[in-house]
């Protein structure tokens, strides 16, 4: 995986948990400091199209 597959897939993870924070460095990193709102929006137009995230169960 390159650095970008990597950023773009940590950015899409932290829009669909959340954290528009970390999502936001990400995209900033990936789009080399140029305006990311656009993208911002459109990775929550996708992250909102996915189905929720699987929860993992503690195991006893």
């Amino acid at each position: 995986m390159t650095e970008h597959e990597r950023r773009f897939m940590a950015a899409l993870t932290a829009v669909r948990y959340g954290r528009s924070g970390h999502a936001r460095l990400e995209l900033m990193m990936l789009c080399e400091g140029n305006d990311i709102e656009e993208v911002f929006k459109s990775f929550a137009v996708i992250a909102d199209a996915m189905p929720e995230p699987a929860k993992a169960e503690r195991v006893q």
